[in-house]
């Protein structure tokens, strides 16, 4: 995905992105670069929900601290 993103190879990276079922606006599509890196990658990998399940996972409960 970085690097059909990097290398501009949009048709193959608009297909990956259907596959995956990331959904991109008219404005997202015209986007080219490190602006649709991360315009994807917000959407793909959702940086609250990882964070709060490694909390749930590693973090002990306040019974046990």
């Amino acid at each position: 995905m970085f690097n059909g993103i990097m290398e501009d190879k949009r048709e193959a990276v608009f297909k990956m992105t259907a596959n995956l079922g990331i959904v991109l606006s008219p404005e997202e599509k015209e986007m080219k670069g490190k602006l649709l890196l991360k315009a994807i990658f917000m959407k793909w990998l959702n940086a609250a929900e990882a964070l709060l399940e490694m909390i749930v996972e590693k973090l002990p409960s306040p019974v046990v601290a």
